[in-house]
């Protein structure tokens, strides 16, 4: 029951807000083959109503979603050389807790295969920017393997 009194409104007490001083746990972002999926556990002695999850894609945020329970689908589709990651708070009525780190993702790398005459591998490029190359002598022995990676564009 509320009673007004000159403008100003009064009603009973509400009980205490306790914080939410820790993040989620165990925060997993996965891929199905159709979607992002993300997974979590509640922080340690919160009981929270719901929660708040971020998903961001080479760190820009693609998807907000709120009042969301795990497990917790993003349909956004996997692509090649992006990086995912995903962070989540805790939500108990007027209260929210901190997010955890960004928990990193999937990744989807392109890969470029190439063998010489005999059918041996000769080279495996990722993404255009790592090559790991292999050697051989005439008779088909490995004489040298070798890595290297390109900076970042």
């Amino acid at each position: 029951m509320l009673y007004p009194t000159g403008g100003i409104v009064i009603g009973p007490p509400s009980g205490a807000l306790t914080p939410i001083t820790a993040p989620p746990q165990a925060v997993y972002l996965g891929y199905n083959g159709a979607s992002l999926v993300g997974l979590w556990q509640p922080p340690a002695g919160v009981a929270p109503t719901s929660f708040q999850a971020t998903l961001t894609a080479d760190g820009t945020v693609v998807a907000t979603r709120d009042n969301v329970v795990s497990p917790l689908s993003f349909d956004v589709a996997l692509a090649a050389a992006t990086s995912y990651a995903m962070q989540v708070r805790a939500i108990a009525g007027a209260v929210t807790g901190p997010p955890n780190a960004p928990s990193p993702g999937p990744y989807l790398a392109a890969q470029v295969l190439t063998y010489d005459g005999f059918g041996r591998l000769r080279s495996i490029v990722w993404n255009g920017r790592q090559t790991m190359a292999w050697t051989y002598d005439a008779a088909g022995n490995l004489l040298t393997q070798s890595l290297s990676v390109d900076p970042p564009p």
